[in-house]
């Protein structure tokens, strides 16, 4: 604890005056260009911060209400209409993915890469795509089977 105790405010200053007093004057130019990039740094870690994003707004989940009264007919064209749905969205990304696939291609032939390697070809991607594919129940197989567990 010596070391606190001989230590002081005021001798601090003293020092520093006792530094800046001396002839060498060039020490006050590399003070402010030191003083400078510590304001530019801080500067550009404000602004970049991201201080005016505004907040997400919330994700509104709507729920559909059934009527206890409805007939198979009805339930199964309603899940006809959302499998459509499933399958117009899907064709959709596909038709997405193929045409950023298609650019990336593009480009990289400008480039002159060799985009038929086969390190250019996502295997994975087609195996995840024929997976997802397969998990899609179809309605007609599925509702065959439950009538027998429902009632």
């Amino acid at each position: 604890m010596s070391f606190f105790r001989t230590i002081s405010p005021r001798a601090a200053w003293a020092d520093v005056v006792e530094m800046w007093r001396g002839e060498q004057r060039y020490k006050i130019h590399f003070m402010g260009a030191a003083l400078f990039a510590t304001l530019l740094i801080f500067t550009a870690f404000f602004f970049e911060s991201g201080f005016k994003i505004e907040p997400k707004p919330n994700k509104i989940i709507y729920v559909e209400n059934w009527t206890a009264d409805r007939t198979d007919e009805e339930i199964m064209a309603e899940r006809k209409a959302l499998m459509v749905e499933i399958a117009e969205r899907k064709r959709l990304r596909e038709e997405f993915e193929r045409e950023r696939r298609e650019s990336y291609r593009r480009l990289g032939e400008r480039f002159g890469m060799d985009m038929d390697d086969p390190r250019f070809v996502n295997e994975q991607n087609k195996a995840e795509q024929q997976a997802e594919a397969e998990t899609l129940p179809d309605p007609d197989t599925q509702d065959a089977a439950e009538p027998d567990a429902a009632n």
